[in-house]
């Protein structure tokens, strides 16, 4: 395990090109996450995906003050849709969602950035991360 801080890079590192199960748990996930989102995994071979788990919050501040594109991620998600079918797809939301998480079949990034620009670029944030085969 390493500890790093997290770019637009290490993201397309973490998607392997023919993943089974990937899990997004971000209580925001931004346009510039949308967009990471959707360049990383829709450029992979997705004819074995199993499972595409994406966790967020929605409350009214988020909502407000735009901190999710609720439809950019709904556009994503119908090209998903699209892509592999529904049955791979699995929404989760909770309004108290704190948890930053990525995962990719065995491997996972845990730490502190939201999907969005100031998580994966601009500000001071830290993941853990466990690469396994």
């Amino acid at each position: 395990m390493k500890i790093f801080k997290p770019d637009k890079d290490s993201f397309e590192l973490l998607i392997k090109e023919k993943p089974k199960k990937i899990i997004i748990c971000s209580p925001w996930i931004s346009t510039e996450g949308v967009k990471m989102l959707t360049e990383t995994i829709l450029s992979r071979d997705l004819s074995e995906m199993e499972c595409l788990e994406i966790w967020f919050r929605v409350t009214t501040d988020d909502f407000i003050f735009n901190r999710t594109d609720y439809q950019g991620l709904l556009d994503f998600c119908q090209q998903i849709v699209k892509t592999c079918g529904l049955s791979i797809l699995s929404l989760r939301q909770d309004d108290k969602l704190h948890a930053k998480f990525y995962q990719c079949d065995n491997s996972y990034y845990i730490g502190s950035a939201n999907l969005t620009l100031n998580g994966f670029g601009k500000n001071i944030e830290i993941m853990l991360v466990s690469c396994q085969g």
